[in-house]
């Protein structure tokens, strides 16, 4: 359907909504803002493993009492985030993993899906380009396992701009669109 979904806050679990950063990364706020700075007096990176009272571990590089550097946060359903952090915050390039194995791969700004990502969705739905804030935001290809494509502009999760859709019958749509929906000038091949 030429409708789509918001691949990044899309479906993420019965109980769950939101973005990643609502659903997993604020989970531990609470006990990171009173992790003790380390007693050896270490001002430098340094590693170690930390679990959490949610059940949930991190392994990684700390500055102080902060992850700092490439770790990996391990949440007891199965969902994992593999990167970099700065002060606490999943910020430059990483992998997360939901527990229901679809994937988010790219750039992270304060634990949040920011920069350039390839989003793969266990119904076999993909994004690729540019997100803003977990949703699709500017020039990208999103696709279906059905065979259909759409290639183009995005604001704020929804096909906005100039756009190319093609259906599995090789029928497509060049042109504008707006909130999802064709609306403007453009030509249809069918």
């Amino acid at each position: 359907a030429a409708g789509g979904a918001d691949v990044i806050a899309g479906e993420k679990g019965a109980n769950q909504t939101g973005s990643y950063s609502s659903t997993y990364f604020g989970r531990e706020a609470a006990e990171l803002s009173q992790l003790p700075m380390p007693s050896q007096g270490i001002t430098g990176n340094y590693s170690k493993e930390h679990k959490f009272k949610t059940g949930a571990s991190y392994s990684g590089q700390w500055i102080g009492n902060q992850r700092d550097g490439f770790g990996t946060m391990r949440w007891p359903d199965g969902a994992e985030f593999r990167g970099q952090w700065r002060a606490n915050s999943a910020s430059g390039k990483g992998q997360f993993k939901h527990s229901d194995n679809s994937v988010y791969i790219g750039e992270w700004k304060d634990n949040i899906a920011h920069g350039y990502g390839i989003y793969k969705h266990k119904d076999g739905t993909t994004y690729g380009g540019c997100l803003a804030e977990d949703l699709q935001d500017g020039q990208g290809v999103e696709s279906w396992p059905d065979k259909s494509k759409f290639v183009g502009q995005f604001s704020r999760g929804k096909k906005n701009g100039y756009g190319m859709y093609s259906w599995p019958d090789q029928s497509c749509y060049a042109g504008q669109w707006r909130m999802n929906q064709i609306d403007g000038i453009g030509s249809y091949t069918g």
